[in-house]
């Protein structure tokens, strides 16, 4: 079941491109670029690599390079989840799917935290070959004991990091 809003990209009220886009901006509905540092990203809608039932993906194409990553330094395309929809997985193993294309084979990483950002997880996944089209499945638990929102308010935040100071580095698969 689709829990995250516009997963397919198919909805971009504001515009289709951002040229050096600003922090917090929202691109897409309900995804939201974020970023400390002077890395400098384009975001537009893309039909090249069309995602899992969608013509549509996200591209983030990196027009300026931070070359001195700074401790608090970040860089991540996010979406906030409604903490009714997080109630109805609690507790659970979750299996969170989704297509990437990177021009970089290797190890990537997807995070999730808590509103308040006190409880976390990184997941790694591996991309397999450059600028191809893949289905990524992470799987993880539901960490209960942190201090979740199961209401109206923000839930949960899945983060797909672009750039991470060693402040936002951590041991993959465990909650902290």
């Amino acid at each position: 079941q689709q829990y995250m809003i516009n997963g397919a990209f198919d909805f971009w009220q504001e515009a289709t491109s951002f040229a050096a886009i600003a922090n917090g901006t929202y691109f897409a509905d309900q995804w939201e670029y974020v970023k400390v540092g002077s890395m400098v990203h384009t975001v537009s809608r893309s039909a090249n690599f069309p995602g899992f039932m969608s013509g549509y993906s996200a591209l983030v194409d990196c027009t300026t390079v931070d070359a001195a990553i700074a401790a608090g330094d970040y860089c991540a395309v996010r979406q906030k989840i409604e903490g009714n929809v997080l109630k109805t997985f609690k507790g659970k193993n979750l299996v969170f799917a989704f297509d990437v294309v990177s021009p970089k084979a290797g190890i990537h990483c997807v995070s999730f935290s808590n509103s308040a950002g006190t409880m976390s997880i990184v997941k790694e996944f591996t991309v397999t070959s450059a600028n191809v089209r893949e289905r990524i499945y992470v799987r993880f638990n539901h960490d209960v004991t942190g201090a979740w929102n199961y209401n109206t308010s923000i839930g949960m935040v899945a983060y797909f990091p672009l750039a991470a100071g060693t402040t936002f580095q951590t041991t993959p698969g465990t909650w902290q």
